[in-house]
């Protein structure tokens, strides 16, 4: 249990803990505080009158107290001294393990950069397989997120052209990008000969040939609604 500090050892301390912190390769300032402390206390004793008698006393208690706080800091340097010691040793015995510590981290972070890598370009590689199966099928909201999975620069998170944002791949970002731009032209294509479907099916349900009002498709305008908020939308336009 350590002594209960006076107010100027307290000030001392803090001073040293802010000097030094828990940074051991800063222990050399303590003799830095020392020094500086040592000149101040010289240049405070030339100010001081010691003809006066009114002073003496308090000329003493100081002394007395300065004396204390010497002791004290002479013998808080001596035990840095051997822990700076004792840490120095313990350093040097740990230098190998922590060198061979180094190179398999190393290691380690080569791996998870070529694993990610590797799990990107699978990710590629699925999308496209799902889009290839759905490119001629009637669910084109499935079709816009597969394609937005692999195509939006500000998801991070999902969007594997996004995720490619925080890693230093630039030829697998550029193939990335091509994939996009190939299924981009055969989305488009694909939403629009299915809009003028709709809107052909839907005036030929308006009107007939003989001016005659036919029957009309339930859900075919929603259809060419949402068929052109697809093709037109920030979300899938480049």
């Amino acid at each position: 249990m350590h002594a209960e500090l006076s107010g100027m050892e307290l000030r001392i301390a803090t001073r040293l803990n802010e000097e030094i912190g828990k940074d051991a390769s800063r222990l050399h300032r303590a003799n830095l505080l020392v020094s500086h402390y040592k000149e101040r206390l010289h240049a405070l004793s030339k100010t001081l009158d010691y003809e006066d008698p009114q002073n003496v006393s308090s000329y003493k208690s100081a002394f007395q107290c300065q004396q204390q706080v010497c002791e004290s800091i002479d013998f808080e340097l001596q035990k840095l001294a051997q822990f700076r010691e004792k840490l120095q040793q313990k350093l040097l015995e740990c230098q190998p393990s922590l060198d061979a510590v180094a190179v398999d981290l190393h290691q380690v972070r080569q791996l998870q950069r070529l694993s990610q890598y590797l799990r990107l370009v699978q990710d590629i590689q699925e999308i496209s397989g799902d889009l290839s199966s759905s490119i001629n099928g009637k669910d084109e909201d499935k079709l816009v997120n597969l394609y937005l999975t692999l195509y939006e620069s500000n998801d991070c998170e999902h969007s594997v052209v996004g995720r490619l944002n925080a890693v230093q791949a630039r030829s697998l970002q550029s193939f990335a990008e091509r994939t996009a731009f190939y299924w981009h032209k055969l989305l488009l294509k694909r939403l629009s000969s299915e809009l003028k479907t709709v809107l052909k099916e839907h005036a030929m349900g308006l009107h007939g040939t003989t001016g005659i009002e036919l029957f009309t498709p339930r859900g075919t305008p929603r259809k060419a609604q949402l068929l052109a908020e697809y093709m037109f939308s920030h979300q899938i336009s480049r």
